[in-house]
């Protein structure tokens, strides 16, 4: 079955797309001045880290040492395998990359990202963290649901 258009509903989305043009250059595109960040591992570039040597003072978590990228839970240019198109966590790639702004620093270190490796969604205060209960972040909750 074939298409028809009315000649009257097409005239007047033509004319509707005609002035469309003039109202989105007068009120152009909206610009961001910064990037707020909350979230777990997958946006966290530190403030685990600032956790971890404020309480262990000797050690530095995450790091090079497991593999992670100088505070971050993600992969970037300075792990092995390193990543060649783009370093960082997704937030520090979506406002270098595309918005042109400068990265949001973990907020224990004056930033404006709030995220936690290990945080949660659930009701109530927690006291589950990487550091206080390590093993699910290890793997030993795959490791006990396999007996």
């Amino acid at each position: 079955m074939q298409a028809s258009w009315h000649p009257i509903s097409v005239s007047s989305s033509a004319q509707r797309s005609r002035s469309a043009p003039g109202l989105v250059a007068a009120q152009g595109v909206p610009a961001f001045s910064k990037v707020v960040v909350f979230g777990d591992s997958l946006s966290d570039n530190g403030n685990i880290q600032h956790v971890v040597e404020d309480k262990f003072v000797f050690i530095s978590f995450p790091s090079l040492t497991f593999n992670y990228a100088a505070g971050r839970f993600t992969n970037s240019s300075l792990t092995l395998p390193p990543s060649r198109s783009y370093s960082g966590t997704w937030h520090e790639q979506l406002a270098e990359t595309f918005l042109g702004l400068p990265a949001a620093t973990n907020s224990l270190g004056g930033g404006r990202n709030y995220a936690f490796g290990g945080a949660t969604t659930i009701p109530g205060a927690s006291e589950r963290t990487v550091i206080s209960n390590p093993e699910p972040f290890l793997g030993g909750d795959l490791h006990d649901h396999d007996r």
